[in-house]
């Protein structure tokens, strides 16, 4: 078994489907920036190479991610606090 799988299973074990719901959806967002990854070192290459107009697309995807992520994860973290005051 992963330990991606091991884990997401003992959090769904916990028996608290909002926790694990919030816990779940946070990570799959992790995941999606990570899997951009490539496709931002690839326009790097772009950038590198001389094209202009990839150089502002890179900007934006980096600009988005290194903006949206603390904001998100502080989100985040408010509704578990929410969630668990609540228990």
């Amino acid at each position: 078994m992963s330990k991606e799988r091991e884990i997401l299973e003992g959090l769904y074990d916990l028996n608290d489907k909002e926790v694990f719901v919030n816990l779940f959806n946070h990570y799959m967002k992790m995941k999606e920036i990570k899997g951009e990854m490539v496709l931002i070192l690839n326009l790097l290459d772009d950038v590198y190479a001389g094209d202009k107009d990839k150089k502002d697309f890179l900007r934006s995807k980096i600009l988005d991610h290194y903006n949206s992520l603390p904001r998100d994860t502080l989100d985040f973290l408010g509704e578990m606090k929410e969630i668990l005051k609540e228990e």
